[in-house]
């Protein structure tokens, strides 16, 4: 019986250290889940992050370019309203040669004195 009981102590001693081995297997499995989770998470805010500034940013460029084309469009307002402020050559109270050239009092009048 000496041989048998060694024997079965063996074999619950290579079960037990099979069992453990399990276990701490299991645990390491679980952290390593953990970790992942995490890291993914992690790896998601970030893609979040970047996303964001995107949107950010390609609306400062449209809104730069907005302002761009209101200024442009202002310039050119403001150059058709310079051009034409030129006016005529004369009006009812100035002669084509301006303030000298008209007559100096004494003359009729449209109300005929």
């Amino acid at each position: 019986m000496g041989l048998e009981t060694a024997a079965l102590v063996a074999v619950i001693a290579a079960s037990t250290a099979i069992a453990g081995t399990s276990v701490i297997s299991a645990s390491e499995q679980k952290k390593a889940a953990g970790e992942s989770k995490r890291a993914t998470r992690r790896q998601a805010g970030k893609q979040q992050e970047l996303l964001d500034s995107a949107a950010a940013r390609a609306a400062n460029e449209e809104s730069a370019a907005t302002a761009v084309a209101t200024r442009d469009a202002a310039r050119k307002r403001q150059a058709a309203l310079a051009a034409g402020a030129g006016g005529f050559g004369s009006t009812i109270l100035t002669g084509p040669s301006g303030l000298g050239g008209g007559q100096v009092g004494g003359g009729k009048t449209l109300l005929g004195q």
